[in-house]
């Protein structure tokens, strides 16, 4: 999984796929141009172990801050930004305008709502009732 900030979005035209200025929805869309960040290590297993998102975990009497882990993401491999074309159809979850609290370097730390978002997006709690 990564984060993919938009730099544009894509709809199919007559014959070719072009440019649109702004849309309510995915419903449409062929593909957006994103910049990609790229997540920090198992960050997200451990945010969402510090979550109680994980099948099994149970940290509801903890009190010791685990609840703020946040997960880190860059938007660099080695000296390269990363960017791609996705299918439209691909986005699991809108995070909003503003998905990073944080910017150390290079790299990016998501917001509490943005984290959630990721979390519940991965981790589906129906799954834990197989285990």
């Amino acid at each position: 999984m990564y984060v993919g900030e938009v730099l544009d979005l894509y709809k199919m035209g007559k014959n070719r796929h072009g440019s649109v200025r702004s849309a309510t929805s995915v419903t449409g869309l062929s593909y957006l141009s994103l910049r990609v960040y790229l997540g920090l290590g198992s960050g997200m297993d451990d945010a969402a172990e510090a979550r109680g998102a994980v099948c099994g975990s149970d940290d509801e009497d903890d009190d010791d801050g685990a609840d703020s882990a946040v997960l880190g993401f860059s938007q660099q491999f080695k000296s390269f930004e990363l960017h791609t074309h996705a299918p439209a159809a691909q986005m699991l979850h809108h995070l909003g305008r503003k998905p990073f609290a944080q910017e150390i370097g290079a790299h990016y730390y998501l917001n509490d709502e943005a984290t959630d978002a990721c979390i519940s997006t991965t981790f589906r709690q129906e799954d834990c009732a197989h285990h």
